[in-house]
């Protein structure tokens, strides 16, 4: 063990970037998982994270006759009619399940999970000889249709809640017990298109910008925070979600080098309600932000990804290399809801930021930095998305919104 505390000083070293899906290893076929669910085993949620992780899946399910199995409920074919047709330019689930989706409508009783993906392909699903049902659907849910409607597609943070977010500090004592008092406020800023790479910076426990290592700048760092299948954030792997995440240390291993690299990834959690209703208050998130974000949406797509079950979520690198130059988010590649450093030696440099940024939030801390004091990185982290422009976030445009004086214009 002591020999890892020599990569703390060797920030020009060969690591790599990458994705948690395609480990053919553990890879199971539909209908291995489909009796797993039939022996109790795997539970709907985790039933579908596996489904949604790896298109071999829509490959096998075109080819599957999951419509006649009894281990499936109705809600679970239905959502697995549209996962199998979800880049088809019409969703047609079958007449069988027609009536079954109209008594889940008529009781109030369609699963989450099922909810957010009728929200999120309702202009394209048809059922078989019932054209009106998808109309039915609107009009018995249409408060809760137009809500996640408003969190899917929020209207970018004014620059007067982005300021007051940034520079106001909550009162972190009276906040979840004061657990994340004294402790790394971390802010990741990215487009809406999640192609292009997004931007961290922070501040420190003392609430002040944090400095680089060399304490020359006020320390920034790309990232990705991008669905591998171009899922959108209410869904199981989908792209990280806007809002407040919670940071709880991190993995007490770097075990899985081809999926996450060389460097323990960073733990990321929601932040915790109280209230099990549809449209809770979120009074613990709401105490992270400002009073300007009380009645704003872009923060709760975190509370609906935390809602449905979602899980997992990392700041890690990866082993695998992004060979394509031409890709909008090179040398980054994708991940299954995680945010993605870069990694690895590529013909411009070599990259290495899971290991700069694992300095970086202890520094922030002001904990020496040693491979220990790893486990003892916390704080809150704020995914924010600026606006539409189609380019990577730079530092120029964020001191410029923030009001500091330009410094380090540098992705």
């Amino acid at each position: 063990m002591r020999k890892l505390l020599i990569l703390f000083s060797l920030l020009s070293m060969n690591v790599y970037a990458d994705f948690h899906e395609d480990n053919d290893k553990s890879f199971k076929n539909v209908s291995t998982l489909i009796s797993e669910r039939c022996l109790a085993t795997t539970s709907p949620h985790e039933f579908f994270k596996v489904v949604w992780s790896n298109e071999k899946y829509e490959v096998e399910l075109r080819n599957n006759n999951f419509l006649k199995s009894p281990c499936l409920s109705d809600s679970d074919k239905i959502h697995l009619s549209i996962y199998r047709q979800r880049d088809k330019t019409q969703i047609i689930i079958p007449e069988e399940l027609a009536k079954p989706f109209e008594t889940m409508v008529s009781l109030k009783s369609i699963p989450r999970d099922l909810f957010q993906l009728l929200i999120t392909y309702e202009q394209k699903i048809n059922f078989t000889n019932n054209p009106g049902l998808m109309s039915f659907w609107k009009g018995e849910y249409l408060e809760l249709i137009n809500y996640y409607q408003k969190i899917l597609n929020p209207p970018f943070i004014t620059n007067e809640e982005l300021n007051e977010i940034y520079h106001q500090a909550p009162n972190r004592r009276v906040v979840l017990d004061g657990k994340y008092d004294e402790t790394v406020r971390l802010f990741l800023f990215c487009r809406k298109d999640r192609n292009y790479p997004c931007l961290f910076t922070a501040k420190d426990k003392f609430d002040n910008p944090l400095m680089s290592i060399n304490g020359d700048k006020i320390w920034s760092q790309p990232a990705l925070a991008q669905s591998a299948r171009g899922l959108s954030s209410n869904i199981v792997n989908g792209r990280t979600p806007q809002g407040v995440h919670t940071i709880d240390s991190v993995m007490p291993y770097a075990d899985q080098y081809r999926s996450f690299g060389k460097y323990r990834r960073i733990i990321l959690n929601w932040v915790p309600t109280d209230d099990e209703s549809e449209m809770n208050e979120d009074r613990a998130t709401k105490s992270l932000l400002g009073p300007l974000s009380e009645n704003t949406f872009w923060w709760r797509q975190a509370s609906v990804s935390r809602d449905l079950g979602r899980t997992d979520l990392r700041i890690h690198g990866t082993g695998k290399r992004n060979e394509d130059p031409s890709s909008t988010f090179y040398p980054f590649r994708k991940s299954n809801g995680c945010i993605t450093q870069r990694e690895g030696e590529y013909p411009e440099g070599t990259y290495h930021d899971q290991r700069q940024m694992l300095n970086q939030m202890m520094s922030a801390l002001d904990l020496p930095l040693s491979y220990e004091n790893e486990e003892r990185i916390s704080g809150t982290l704020y995914v924010i998305e600026l606006d539409n422009q189609q380019a990577p976030v730079l530092w120029s445009e964020i001191e410029s919104r923030l009001g500091f004086v330009r410094d380090n214009d540098r992705l």
